[in-house]
């Protein structure tokens, strides 16, 4: 989880690509400057449409622990939010669904990103970032550097405190087909991790 104790100002940056690999390799671009403190980043997920039309979250970093296969809270709740754009479903719930409900309510560009991310023809790859705000213009001349539709929007302060408050004691983790959750509170009643959505396939497969 990103380190927001101080509750920073974040923006959102969605990029959708042409093709399925440019999210990932403009991501590993950012993250390399992260490492030479060039860039500031906060969390980073990668989506790819397949020839099949089938979304699958390719990549996910929680750049705020350096953790991979870890997916911020923040993105977690946009990925819920848009889940139906994608093909998924999404199952609310713990701090995940709280999120969700506020960016509903908020003043968040919910159809824009929708429109984006339904746009999203086979074969191509769209890549969400969580940045602190004195970083996304240089985040942005970065991406406009390849051939992507761009989307900017300023995450609400209640989320920011949200994700504050809770985040130390929640972890979020995706397989690619699916977005488990775990904290103190919101494990399942058998034990296991919270099932915060999945893909249209995913209920007919089960857990692995």
């Amino acid at each position: 989880m990103p380190d927001l104790q101080a509750q920073e100002a974040l923006e959102l940056v969605v990029a959708a690509f042409k093709d399925m690999d440019s999210a990932s390799h403009v991501l590993a671009e950012l993250m390399q400057a992260k490492r030479h403190g060039r860039m500031g980043l906060e969390e980073g997920t990668v989506i790819t449409k397949n020839a099949a039309s089938k979304c699958k979250i390719r990549e996910t970093h929680d750049l705020g622990t350096g953790r991979g296969a870890s997916i911020g809270a923040i993105s977690g709740a946009i990925l819920s939010l848009m889940a139906t754009s994608l093909g998924w479903m999404a199952l609310g719930g713990g701090v995940i669904g709280i999120i969700t409900m506020q960016l509903r309510d908020a003043d968040f560009p919910q159809d824009r990103l929708r429109r984006l991310l339904e746009g999203m023809k086979p074969g191509s790859s769209a890549l969400l970032i969580v940045a602190g705000k004195e970083w996304v213009e240089l985040l942005v001349e970065e991406i406009e550097k390849h051939d992507a539709r761009i989307l900017r929007a300023e995450v609400p302060q209640a989320i920011v405190g949200e994700v504050a408050a809770n985040g130390a004691l929640y972890t979020v983790a995706t397989t690619g087909d699916a977005i488990f959750a775990s904290s103190p509170l919101g494990r399942a009643a058998d034990g296991q991790d919270e099932l915060v959505m999945h893909d249209s396939s995913y209920a007919t497969r089960g857990r692995s």
